[in-house]
């Protein structure tokens, strides 16, 4: 940065190009930031898996001459977010290499070939159950993407719940912890695994209120209106819901590890879905 700068102060050619470059990367950013909002479910920078992502996003923009990406490169560039997201691609050794890999792939992309970018990912699944909801990370933040994404629905009627309500990533009121913590502590279930991502969904203040300790088999039961609509909301917050087994087991230990298994396996069908591609090492 430092180079750049002193060749731009001294160089009156170099600050022109700058100039006439950086009028266009400038709307690539916020053409970015917008692709990232309303068509990869990311609300705001708190969410954003990794920061750099933006700045990929912005590159396929600048070289895309900030037009809209065809459907075909619209699969790549989702392809690329999973995977990068899941599989924490710009973290520790990965984090030159891959970062610079990507703008190369995003430059073929936006130059019209049909460009794949080389990685591969292979999450361990125990990962999911070691990632803690309240730690910012690649994973973790993957999630509330994904969950968000799945449009979430209140328990008790159905219905989708606002945007807004579930904005930050940093707000632990509308996080919820589906089996809830007092209760697993009780029984002798501790921190490392009751914050789990896999224990985790969205819940706005009235509802934790409603639930309180009681164990899923129970506020389930007791909160919605009908079948129906806690199904729905179920559905949309990646909670698997099989009779008699996890969330409706009346056995905690029993039922909380089954759960886990159950909703492990669901969410990485549904990363693997979303990115169209294996995400996470076969069983």
């Amino acid at each position: 940065i430092d180079a750049m700068t002193t060749r731009l102060e001294s160089n009156a050619a170099e600050r022109a190009r700058f100039e006439k470059t950086w009028r266009v990367l400038r709307e690539s950013f916020a053409v970015a930031t917008d692709y990232l909002v309303y068509e990869l479910h990311v609300p705001n920078f708190g969410f954003l898996p990794s920061e750099p992502m933006a700045t990929t996003l912005a590159l396929f923009f600048f070289h895309n001459r900030n037009k809209r990406p065809s459907i075909a490169e619209k699969e790549r560039l989702k392809q690329w977010f999973w995977a990068t997201s899941v599989g924490a691609r710009y973290t520790g050794r990965g984090y030159r290499p891959n970062i610079l890999a990507d703008a190369a792939f995003v430059a073929r992309l936006a130059g019209g070939t049909r460009a794949k970018a080389g990685y591969r990912v292979q999450v361990p699944r125990h990962v999911l159950r070691t990632t803690e909801y309240g730690r910012p990370g690649p994973l973790s933040n993957a999630f509330f993407c994904l969950l968000r994404l799945k449009e979430p629905r209140y328990l008790e009627d159905g219905s989708e719940i606002p945007p807004g309500e579930i904005s930050s990533r940093s707000n632990r009121s509308d996080k919820h912890h589906i089996f809830p913590r007092a209760l697993l502590h009780h029984f002798g279930i501790g921190p490392e695994k009751f914050n789990s991502i896999l224990n985790i969904c969205f819940l706005v203040a009235r509802e934790n209120q409603s639930v309180g300790q009681k164990a899923p088999k129970r506020y389930l039961v007791d909160v919605p209106r009908n079948r129906r609509a806690l199904n729905a909301a179920l559905k949309s917050h990646l909670i698997p819901s099989v009779e008699g087994i996890g969330v409706w087991d009346t056995r905690i230990k029993r039922g909380f590890q089954a759960f886990l298994e159950q909703r492990a396996s669901l969410l990485i069908r549904e990363f693997e879905s979303q990115a169209g591609m294996r995400l996470f090492e076969p069983r």
